[in-house]
């Protein structure tokens, strides 16, 4: 890129003696290294967000969905776990739901894709992808008295559903697995 603006600029600043013709080419090969420049950036953001979203065995032509797409869904499933009429509060990074009647704390959902990012992977080897989240569920749908971590995944043989797999085990501050 530096090479073609060097040309453009020497090009540019010549004699004059260029006819509309050449100084049309230059210009078009600079657009043209500028959109190559700007593809590369976007090559190398696709590629370092792929590596954040541990993303294993995807098929060539499949799409990748990212977390704003697939959030309806998610808030869709949560919500069916409430046990009663509720309301709720949209967080940056949670979903909280609260009893219309007392306005006490339903459920509050909340994930950290930074900590823990979004598994972009085919887990049940059914040529699909399949999208795992992990988050902690304060309240259980119920107002229980618990806070847990939980497993959704959408398996792309199903894709208009997270299905809760299972609840986590605690991790102790040694990072060995513990039983609740």
């Amino acid at each position: 890129m530096v090479l073609v603006l060097g040309t453009f600029f020497l090009l540019s600043c010549g004699n004059g003696s260029s006819s509309p013709e050449e100084k049309a080419k230059i210009i078009k090969a600079y657009e043209d290294s500028l959109a190559m420049a700007d593809k590369a950036k976007q090559d190398s953001i696709v590629n370092s967000d792929l590596k954040e979203k541990k993303i294993i065995n995807i098929p060539k032509n499949e799409t990748i969905l990212n977390f704003k797409q697939l959030y309806p869904i998610l808030k869709k499933n949560l919500l069916e776990i409430v046990c009663e009429s509720y309301r709720i509060e949209e967080g940056i990074n949670s979903l909280s739901a609260y009893s219309k009647e007392s306005d006490s704390p339903l459920s509050t959902w909340s994930w950290d894709l930074n900590n823990q990012p979004l598994i972009i992977k085919d887990i049940d080897n059914d040529g699909l992808i399949d999208y795992t989240l992990e988050m902690t569920n304060g309240g259980g749908g119920c107002g229980g008295q618990i806070e847990q971590s939980e497993r959704w995944t959408l398996f792309g043989s199903k894709p208009d559903r997270f299905k809760w797999t299972h609840t986590i085990p605690y991790r102790s501050e040694s990072g060995k697995w513990e039983k609740n």
